[in-house]
Parts: structure tokens; C-alpha cells; sequence
């Protein structure tokens, strides 16, 4: 699929730059990053509105909301995403991630307070309760996230 707008392309403005060093931390930029870097009053205002600030949850809590959504909703990009950039340092295993995409808040995986007394996964899985488990396959769990 063809992006609708392209993105920037290196070198970028200097402040744009280091906050894409800081937080891609030697990975490749978002596609989504490098289109809002096009114009770069829209990437600083985009940023600093708090889309991703550090909130009230922990990393790991968030990352269990984030990939069990994307994954209840189809989302493979964002999926791989998530998990190539947080999965490490949010502590999953691969159990774990195998749950995320396909299992369930039941599965023994899960600590009691991450999950089977009514934690982050469980709360998603009720927002979600139309949806169905849906990545299609085991390799989505290792995606490199970034098409």
C-alpha cells in the first residue's frame, strides 16, 4: 500500500532529529513519525499535546492494553510495533505474547495481578467483547514493526 503522503526523508531539522534518536533509540523512525516530520510545527505540536506521555500505568500494564487491543482489532502493524519496541522491556516471554495475540486473560501466564483477578487484559478483553482473537499467525509476535 502506498502512503497517501509521503514521508520525510533524512536529514531532518535538528530538533525533529533528537527526539527521533531519543525515542526510536537506534531503531528505524516510524513511517507515522517521519510523515508528521514533513512539517515540523505540526510534529512538535502533535508531540507535545501528551499523546505519549508517561501516564498512569506502568510500562508493562500499558503494553498489555496495547497489544491485546491491536490484537483484538486486527492491527498487525501496530502490533508489531508495540512488540519490537516495548516487549523486551515490558517483560514479556514468549508465552506471553502468544497470550497477548491469542489467548486470554486465563491463561497461566499471567500473574493474578496482571490478569486472572480482573488486571489490564481482562478490562481490554470487555471494551473489546464483539472482537475476536485475531493475529493470524505465531509471527506476528516477532514482527520488526515498521513497514
Amino acid at each position: 500500500m502506498n502512503a497517501r503522503i509521503a514521508p520525510a526523508e533524512p536529514p531532518f531539522p535538528a530538533e525533529i532529529q533528537a527526539w527521533l534518536a531519543r525515542t526510536m533509540q537506534g531503531r528505524p523512525a516510524l513511517t507515522l513519525f517521519t510523515t508528521l516530520a514533513r512539517d515540523p510545527r505540526l510534529f512538535q505540536r502533535f508531540f507535545s499535546a501528551g499523546l505519549l506521555d508517561r501516564g498512569h500505568l506502568t510500562l508493562r500494564q500499558r503494553e498489555i492494553v496495547i497489544d491485546r487491543t491491536t490484537a483484538l482489532c486486527r492491527s498487525e502493524y501496530e502490533w508489531g510495533v508495540h512488540v519490537a519496541l516495548f516487549a523486551a522491556r515490558a517483560g514479556f516471554d514468549a508465552a506471553q505474547l502468544q497470550s497477548l495475540a491469542h489467548g486470554g486473560p486465563q491463561d497461566a501466564c499471567w500473574t493474578a495481578a496482571e490478569d486472572r483477578s480482573g488486571g489490564p487484559q481482562r478490562r481490554t478483553a470487555a471494551c473489546c467483547a464483539s472482537a475476536t482473537p485475531c493475529m493470524p499467525s505465531a509471527r506476528s509476535t516477532t514482527s520488526s514493526g515498521n513497514r
